[in-house]
């Protein structure tokens, strides 16, 4: 329901430690998506897109499909 799976939650917030020294920190991300909606994967690639740039992940610039 335009959100993220619980297990990627997870596993996002586990790359996520320590703060300021985590896995994701600097390293190039691209998001991609699917939904049977217009908007469903775009609400979630969104949450995503704001965890991931606090990370301090590269994210890639979008591309509108």
């Amino acid at each position: 329901n335009r959100m993220t799976t619980p297990i990627i939650i997870n596993a996002l917030d586990w790359a996520n430690r320590p703060y300021g020294d985590n896995s994701l920190a600097g390293k190039p991300v691209t998001l991609v998506g699917a939904s049977p909606g217009a908007q469903g994967t775009a609400v979630a690639q969104n949450l995503l897109r704001n965890f991931l740039t606090l990370a301090g992940a590269r994210l890639a610039a979008p591309v509108a499909g």
